[in-house]
């Protein structure tokens, strides 16, 4: 009878919460897909390379499509199979193609997400957050079943960003980057040589979105975005893993487009730092790479 008292009130309070905390700002992607928004006849996927570098806006207006980017600042592959679940499971547009920006940052060994909170909202008996998130830095097992135990902690942080005011250029997840090349935005492994990590875990879940896709008849393909030249010659094994991802979409019958080196890539006034572009880079990358091949591919 206690449990019945309170655990009712705490639910109550948990879902109100919840939809009063919902993440805004450069997350508000995930609103969307929780109200049925993403309706969409090609979803890009990937991280803050997509977020910053496919412009729905140009896709739209030269595929007469619908579209919707779901690039996600410090995005994995385990996030993007979970958004494209939860898409599946809610709305009910579903996605004809789906473009997968596939890198050597997608398979890093990093058991974290970014401002992990921004799915506390979502996550209250969610099976599907379960399987994708838990485990993870900042993830505990109540969280998943007992309300408002994943709220404590993290509230300043969770009521902070709900207050943001969205940007008015955003264009369905498209977030347009109007800064100049600055070297002190770069990332620090940016600068230095290093050897990018694979973590077997983040296979296991491209697989798992591969097969999601196939049992959807989703048209999945794969695009490695533009990155400043200089990255190639920082990443040691950054060749290997382009082959490993080339030798997986083969595979896997999957269309794969390595567009990763295009003629602006010296040239930084189409970037913002080392590995995304700006909104130049961003116009130019996707009207005269990702649509004549998307165009090309699906007879668009």
């Amino acid at each position: 009878m206690y449990f019945i008292i309170w655990y009712i009130p705490s639910l109550l309070i948990d879902f109100a919460f919840s939809k009063m905390v919902q993440p805004s700002g450069d997350l508000y992607s995930w609103n969307d897909i929780y109200s049925n928004n993403v309706n969409a006849d090609l979803i890009i996927f990937g991280s803050s390379r997509t977020h910053f570098g496919f412009n729905s806006k140009i896709i739209e207006d030269s595929l007469n499509i619908k579209v919707y980017n779901l690039g996600l600042i410090n995005s994995r592959i385990q996030i993007d199979y979970l958004r494209l679940l939860e898409h599946l499971r809610i709305c009910t547009y579903k996605p004809k193609y789906v473009t997968l920006e596939i890198d050597y940052f997608t398979f890093e060994t990093i058991n974290s997400i970014n401002r992990h909170w921004q799915v506390f909202p979502y996550l209250l008996y969610n099976y599907n957050m379960f399987q994708c998130t838990y485990g993870m830095d900042g993830f505990k097992k109540g969280y998943y079943f007992c309300p408002l135990a994943r709220y404590w902690g993290n509230i300043v942080d969770i009521i902070k960003n709900s207050n943001e005011d969205l940007v008015k250029n955003y264009y369905k997840g498209y977030c347009p980057a109007y800064v100049k090349f600055n070297p002190q935005w770069t990332p620090e492994e940016d600068t230095i040589k290093m050897t990018a990590t694979i973590d077997k875990n983040k296979l296991v879940f491209l697989s798992k979105f591969i097969n999601t896709c196939k049992d959807n008849n989703i048209k999945l393909n794969f695009v490695y975005a533009p990155e400043f030249y200089i990255v190639s010659n920082i990443v040691t094994n950054r060749d290997s893993i382009a082959d490993m991802i080339k030798q997986i979409a083969q595979q896997n019958n999957i269309p794969y487009a390595d567009m990763s080196h295009p003629t602006f890539n010296k040239d930084t006034s189409y970037f913002f730092d080392m590995r995304h572009v700006n909104w130049r880079g961003a116009d130019k990358f996707t009207s005269e790479y990702y649509i004549p091949w998307i165009k090309e591919l699906y007879g668009l």
